[in-house]
Formats: structure tokens, C-alpha cells, sequence
């Protein structure tokens, strides 16, 4: 009996326990949040308003006992919101930086919060007022601080922070920047071609409403939706409306705010434009142009006489004076500029104006080495703006101008003088002003792998006083050369977006990363045949990509040029002594570098054969041991195969030749893609 009684006082003791361990973890605590301090005095519009005059790297203490109420919008559980939280009353939203990730487990989305803002800073960036703190990075609330100074309110409530509904972008206003609205009627332009983002990265998508107005969809990389694909057809999404400068961009806070897309394309909105002339016409392109008048130098430049109308839209906008007294014109093979004596061409020719400018009786002039179009005995080779109108026909306005996204590495000819992006860069010189009063002053662009390019900036600009903003953005602008060294423009402060305000990372070596290309050299896009001329010999070639080696051929025998279906190429001329050299490439001293090239071979004939290694390939005075690659037939004929040289030991200045001895060049050889990187 004794043991039976046991028994049931063991089974009644486990029932007990495994009753008392059951738990819905649903369920909040048991002490409701509650707060006891003095009530709110002040609301967003007025702390705005109050603190309108702070300007972006000089946060303001608030130093007087401010107390506002407002609720959380924002949640940072899908990794899409960093460092952030967002709060609303009824009079508008602003953010928070707070130093702490997965903020939302403890204040949660509709939480009640009362915040005592005495003692925190009122910061700026990008146009609009934030509460942070001062010498911190990216000027976040220490987390301790920060919990100290908000305090909850009763449970979570989500009916509290209803969002505002939004069909027309036209009608944006800042009364809604930082507040959660719902956009209906809408659709991505890439719905079921990309991905919300990409790999840790923060990626800008195109959102459209019914009327065709655009605004940003801002996305991370390291949220845990970044690799589904946009939606397709049309619906709704809720988020939280943000502006930077002027660009409007919403984030949602995960994939659930994106609601009841149908699946259906929608069609264009029918936007007006400018009906077509018929009889404007272009007669060449870009690249065609280029190539004609390459022999143009700046002491001699070379009038057109020949009946030649180019045609493009530009891409350039003096509205704000950075760019001054010329257009720039692009069409899809490159671009070019007309220098104009006017100082707001803009005016009757905006960005987006599609044109055909005629351009025969002016002169191919070359200006700090680079080709434009404008008259040899006028000042600074500018036309009159009453010359330009003449001979520019209107054909269509409003049309699309999207920059070509590449990196600093990447430019070559083909990009002079058209619209580009950076993006992942930063000003070196952040933290001052675009230029110095009515001065031309550059500034530095740095990019992740530690690559520059000079910003050309106008002390006459309207901007010239504003700051370069701290951190890690994107930026559009026109790009040229100057005497070999690439320069970019901005066309106003639209073209610098979504900088972040955090110190950006040095790479650990900035001039020559491990793995980093450092000459790519594709001998530019392809050019026809110059008319009644032979190709361009070695040394006259202008179209190289890069600016700041030299190239030459002592032999005279080998020329640039390309056939059907092939890139340009130098082409190593049979049965003669052949050169193609590389000089003064800098920046690799120490370093070890690897060589990749691409030979092809004219074997035109069946029993026609040779090996690639007849290209001899020399660096710093010594031959280097080359890949043996025969080829054969017409199964091999100008067939490009890319060879590789690995361990060569980098020397600065040293000179990278390719040779070919004639008596062993029975076919012609062909050599392009040269490529040479640290290992």
C-alpha cells in the first residue's frame, strides 16, 4: 500500500510540473508598462520647427526639459530598418538613432512612448531633422541612454499608428516624411526581373504609381527578404516614407508590408512628348564622329567640311552652374560636348531633350586632350548660343536619361563625356564644401577598392557652400579627361544620393588591393574603317582606356582596328617585325601580378597553322615564359584564346612589351584584352 501511495504521489508531482513548465509564450508579462513622468509638452511639428536651422554635421543639444509622446512605427525584425526607430504623433514622424540591434523586442511596433528629450541632439542628414547624440558614430543614441530616455507606455497597440493612404507621388509633402503610409495603386517597373536587393548591399528600385511618378523603394541586403523578387503587376505597400534631399524613398519594415500584387503587367501612362521631326536625321554617331576627326590636336584642329549631323539627348543641366557654358549630347555609342557662350542653356534645353545638331562649317577641337565640337577662332572655342540654336533641331523632349552604373575602374573611352554612376563611394574631403568661393576646386571620389577620380566643382556653383556629406553613397555625373586624368561633374546635389553618414572602410591597401585590376586595356568600342584612310597605326590610336600609360610600336607595323564579330585588337601584320608596348605603368613595385591577354590567329586555310606563343611577351627588359596554344584551320580562324602569365614580379614604371619576329608571323596574329592584376 505504501508503494502504490508512492507511485501516486509521483504521478501527481510530475502532472504538477509539467503543468506548472507549459506556457504560452504569447502571453505579455504580467506588469503592464506604465509611465509615471511628467506629461508631454512639445510635438514633432514643433520640435522640427523649433530646430529648423540645424545643419548636417553640427548636431544641437536640446537643452530644455521637452517631453514628447508619439508611438513606434518601425521594427527592425527583418534586418531591413539598421540602427533605427521611427516614431509618429498626429502632427508628423521623425527617426532615432539608436546604437543596438533588434530593437523591436523591446519596443515593439504601436508601442506608446513617452521620451525625454533633454539631453539628446537634434542632428540633420540628407535634409531632414533626426534625434541622435553627439560624438558617437553616426551620431546613434548609446542604447543605455537611449532606453533611459524612452519610456513605454501600456501594451503595444497597432490600431495607433493606422497609415496614410497615398494613390498620386505628385502630391508628396513634407508632412509626411517619417511616417508610415500605404501606397495603393502601384507597381516596380522590374517586377519579376529583380531582386529586392542585392548581397549586402543597399539597392535602389524604381516604384511607380498610376500616373507614372516615380520614388525610390529602398532596400538591405542583409534583410531576410532581399533575394525575392520584386512583385509583378500592380497592388499596395506600407512602409515607412522617407526623403532624402529631394529623392523621395520608402522602406518597408519586412515582406508583409507588401500587399495583393495581381500579377498583371500594367501598360505605360501615356505621357505627352513632342511629336518627331521626320526630317531631323543624325548621319553618324558618336563613335563615328570620334573616329573621323581623331587626328583633330589642340594646335591643330580640323574644320568639317562635310555634311555631318549628329544626333543625342542631353544629359548635361546648367540650372545650378556647375556645369558651364557647353551641352553635352550622348547617343548610345558615347558622347560628346558643344561649347556654347550662354550660361543657362537649360533653359530651352533641358535634360531629356532629344536633338539633331548640324554641325558641318564648325571645328573639331581638342581641349585638355579630348575631342569636342565648337568654332577654332572663338573665344574658348565657344559658339553663340544664337549659332547653337540654328543649327540644333528640337526632335523630341522628356525622355529617359539613366546613367550607365560602373565603377572607377571600369571607365574607358566609350564613357567620355556621358551620364554615369558610382555607387559604394565616398568624398575624401567630406565634411567640406563643395568648392571655395568663385574658385574651380577638386575634390576626391574614393571607392571601395580605393580608387579615385577628381570631382570638378564650380566656386560659382549654387551649391559651392554646401557640405560633401559624410559616408558611403552613390553619385551621377558627367565624365571627361583633362590632359589624361579623369574628371567627374555634378550636375547639381540630386546627382550625390543616399549617403549613409558612417565612416567609410579603408581598404588595406588603397592604390593596389590584392586581386584588383590594375591596367584593362579592351582598345575602346568598336569604330568603322576610317573612309579612304588605312586603320589608325599604334601610336595615333586615341581610344585606349586608359589615360595614364603611354603606348607604342617601334616597328610601325601593327594598328588598331576590328572585324565581324570581334572587339578592336592590334593587329600584328603577317611576315613583318611587330610591336605592341605598354609603358610606365605604375603602382605595382613589390606586388606580384598575373597577365592575361587574348591571341587569335589568321589562319584562313585548311592546312594553315601556328601557336600562340609566337606572340613574344617582355616586361622590364626580360622575356617571359608564354602558354603554347596551337591552332589550326578555319575551325581556329580569329579565334581569340586568353593566356594567362602568372608570378611576374611587379616594377613601377616598367614597361609590358608584346613582339613578334616576322619570320615567324606567317598568317598575322591578333592581340587584345590585355589584362594585368596584383595576384
Amino acid at each position: 500500500m505504501k508503494t502504490i501511495n508512492k507511485i501516486l504521489g509521483l504521478l501527481l508531482f510530475f502532472t504538477l510540473a509539467a503543468t506548472g513548465c507549459s506556457r504560452d509564450y504569447d502571453t505579455p508579462p504580467l506588469n503592464k508598462p506604465e509611465y509615471t513622468g511628467p506629461e508631454e509638452n512639445i510635438t514633432i511639428a514643433e520640435l522640427k520647427e523649433q530646430y529648423k536651422d540645424v545643419t548636417q554635421g553640427s548636431p544641437k543639444l536640446i537643452e530644455f526639459e521637452y517631453i514628447l509622446k508619439a508611438n513606434i512605427t518601425s521594427s527592425d525584425a527583418s534586418g531591413n530598418i539598421f540602427k533605427q526607430i521611427y516614431v509618429q504623433d498626429k502632427t508628423g514622424g521623425i527617426n532615432f538613432g539608436a546604437d543596438q540591434n533588434n530593437t523591436s523586442t523591446e519596443y515593439a511596433l504601436g508601442q506608446t512612448v513617452y521620451i525625454n528629450l533633454h539631453g539628446l541632439y537634434v542632428v540633420e542628414y540628407g535634409g531632414q531633422l533626426q534625434i541622435g547624440y553627439d560624438k558617437t558614430q553616426a551620431n546613434r543614441i548609446p542604447w543605455e541612454i537611449f532606453k533611459a530616455h524612452v519610456v513605454k507606455d501600456g501594451w503595444p497597440n497597432l490600431k495607433a499608428i493606422e497609415p496614410t493612404v497615398i494613390t498620386d507621388f505628385s502630391k508628396l509633402d513634407d508632412k509626411v516624411v517619417n511616417t508610415l503610409v500605404r501606397l495603393d495603386g502601384v507597381n516596380f517597373p522590374d517586377g519579376g526581373k529583380l531582386p529586392y536587393a542585392e548581397d549586402q548591399k543597399t539597392v535602389n528600385r524604381d516604384l511607380k504609381d498610376a500616373q507614372g511618378n516615380k520614388i525610390i523603394l529602398r532596400t538591405s541586403g542583409y534583410s531576410n527578404f532581399y533575394k525575392e523578387l520584386l512583385p509583378v503587376g500592380t497592388g499596395s505597400i506600407i512602409g515607412i516614407m522617407g526623403k532624402h534631399n529631394s529623392d523621395w524613398q520608402l522602406t518597408i519594415r519586412s515582406i508583409d508590408d507588401v500587399l495583393d500584387f495581381d500579377g498583371v503587367t500594367p501598360g505605360e501612362p501615356e505621357v505627352p512628348v513632342d511629336p518627331e521631326d521626320p526630317n531631323a536625321k543624325p548621319n553618324i554617331s558618336m563613335i563615328e564622329f570620334a573616329s573621323k576627326y581623331a587626328g583633330a590636336t589642340s594646335d591643330a584642329p580640323i574644320k568639317i567640311e562635310d555634311d555631318i549631323k549628329i544626333g543625342g539627348v542631353i544629359v548635361s543641366d546648367d540650372t545650378d552652374s556647375n556645369v558651364f557654358k557647353k551641352v553635352y549630347i550622348q547617343d548610345e555609342t558615347g558622347g560628346i560636348t558643344v561649347g556654347v557662350n550662354d550660361n543657362f542653356v537649360a533653359k530651352k534645353y533641358p535634360v531629356g531633350t532629344k536633338i539633331v545638331f548640324d554641325a558641318k562649317g564648325l571645328d573639331a577641337v581638342v581641349f585638355g586632350g579630348l575631342l569636342q565640337i565648337g568654332s577654332a577662332t572663338a573665344g574658348a572655342n565657344r559658339i553663340e548660343m544664337a549659332e547653337f540654336e540654328k543649327r540644333a533641331v528640337i526632335v523630341s523632349t522628356g525622355n529617359a536619361v539613366t546613367p550607365k552604373v560602373t565603377t572607377i575602374a571600369a571607365l574607358g573611352n566609350v564613357d567620355l563625356n556621358t551620364i554615369i554612376q558610382l555607387d559604394g563611394v565616398h568624398f575624401v574631403e567630406a565634411g567640406q564644401p563643395y568648392a571655395d568661393p568663385k574658385v574651380n576646386t577638386n575634390r576626391t571620389i574614393k571607392d571601395a577598392t580605393g580608387k579615385t577620380i577628381i570631382m570638378r566643382n564650380s566656386g560659382y556653383s549654387k551649391f559651392a557652400a554646401e557640405i560633401l556629406p559624410q559616408g558611403t553613397g552613390t553619385v551621377v555625373g558627367v565624365v571627361e579627361t583633362f590632359n589624361g586624368s579623369w574628371q567627374f561633374t555634378v550636375r547639381s546635389t540630386k546627382d550625390v544620393k543616399n549617403f549613409d553618414g558612417q565612416e567609410p572602410e579603408e581598404p588595406t591597401d588603397p592604390e593596389v588591393p590584392s586581386g584588383d585590376v590594375i591596367l584593362k586595356e579592351t582598345f575602346g568600342a568598336n569604330f568603322p574603317k576610317p573612309e579612304n584612310a588605312p586603320w589608325p597605326k599604334v601610336a595615333d590610336y586615341t581610344g585606349y582606356d586608359n589615360k595614364t600609360v603611354k603606348y607604342a610600336d617601334s616597328t610601325t607595323n601593327a594598328d588598331i582596328r576590328n572585324i565581324k564579330g570581334s572587339p578592336n585588337h592590334v593587329w600584328l601584320k603577317a611576315n613583318n617585325d611587330c610591336e605592341f608596348e605598354i609603358s610606365n605603368i605604375p603602382n605595382v613595385n613589390g606586388k606580384t601580378l598575373v597577365l592575361a591577354y587574348d591571341a587569335a590567329a589568321n589562319v584562313y586555310n585548311p592546312t594553315d597553322e601556328t601557336n600562340l606563343n609566337t606572340i613574344e611577351v617582355w616586361y622590364n627588359g626580360k622575356q617571359l615564359p608564354t602558354e603554347s596554344k596551337d591552332v589550326k584551320g578555319k575551325d581556329d580562324l580569329n579565334k581569340f584564346y586568353t593566356l594567362k602569365i602568372s608570378d611576374i614580379k611587379g616594377v613601377d614604371g616598367a614597361t609590358l612589351k608584346f613582339v613578334v619576329k616576322g619570320a615567324a608571323n606567317k598568317y598575322g596574329l591578333r592581340l587584345g584584352n590585355i589584362n594585368l592584376s596584383v595576384k
